[in-house]
């Protein structure tokens, strides 16, 4: 996950645990019935995520509880349309501890601007608009952030 503005408490994340071993957690999928932008169908948008690690799913109005921390934060990810086949953005907005919305969205500045995590799933999606990559041979380029913006600023998106 890689994240932007916003203060992350101290101590680790549910998803992070780490004893020094690489370690696979389960699947946490965000399911709602989303307008696929690319075919215009409603589908059932199974979204899938590493947040958590109890491979559970959550909807609009569950409470993740212990399995994701309980920050308020809006995190990029993305699905595939059932009808077509084509992967497109989901935005999942938690509030309070709880899953508060799930929508398919367009990634444009102002979706840009609300989000604090986007999923590293989701980052041949993002290299596209960008037309480079966001990892370097030291990790996560310093600029990433700064050319997905001008990026969507020209008007590119997925």
């Amino acid at each position: 996950m890689i994240s932007f503005d916003v203060e992350i408490p101290d101590g680790p994340l549910p998803h992070d645990h780490c004893d020094g071993e690489m370690t696979m957690g389960l699947i946490t999928y965000f399911k709602t019935t989303s307008r696929c932008p690319h075919c215009g169908r409603d589908e059932t948008a199974w979204i899938h995520s590493h947040l958590g690690d109890s491979g559970a799913t959550y909807q609009i109005g569950d409470c993740p509880g212990g399995d994701i921390y309980p920050l308020d934060f809006d995190v990029l990810l993305g699905w595939t349309c059932g009808s077509c086949g084509l992967a497109t953005f989901a935005e999942v907005v938690f509030a309070d501890g709880c899953v508060r919305d799930i929508q398919s969205v367009e990634l444009n500045p102002e979706t840009l601007e609300r989000l604090h995590y986007i999923a590293e799933d989701v980052q041949s999606m993002i290299e596209t608009i960008t037309a480079t990559r966001i990892y370097d041979d030291h990790g996560v380029r310093p600029d990433w952030l700064a050319t997905l913006r001008t990026a969507l600023e020209a008007g590119r998106r997925w």
